[in-house]
């Protein structure tokens, strides 16, 4: 399921760079993809990060941009499970003392158990 959300989070017009968590990190413009648990589902966390003085970019993509891209975005994982990506309708404001001087600023998705 990561690797898709992953690659339908590199069709942006924006930010191209994505990675899942823990993987090395690339150059600003850039998005993290992390795993979680949520009582709902498995939580999808999406860290982006712009260079200082971008905010307004910033928070164009966490809540338009995202939105576009995979609320309600339907795929099929590698065990052929199909899936659905929702909205929490949590996400973080501005972060300005990341470690690479990026500024970020993060949104909370989930997929829904599955069944088969």
């Amino acid at each position: 399921m990561l690797p898709k959300i992953v690659a339908r989070l590199r069709t942006s017009t924006t930010i191209k760079n994505v990675v899942k968590f823990g993987a090395a990190t690339p150059a600003a413009p850039y998005a993290v993809v992390k795993p979680e648990t949520l009582p709902m589902g498995r939580g999808i966390r999406i860290i982006a990060h712009r260079k200082a003085g971008e905010d307004s970019q910033l928070e164009e993509y966490i809540f338009n941009e995202l939105s576009t891209l995979i609320v309600g975005w339907s795929a099929e994982d590698r065990f052929k499970n199909h899936f659905t990506v929702m909205d929490t309708g949590e996400w973080g404001e501005i972060v300005t003392t990341n470690d690479d001087a990026t500024i970020s600023m993060e949104r909370l998705f989930y997929v829904p158990f599955m069944t088969s």
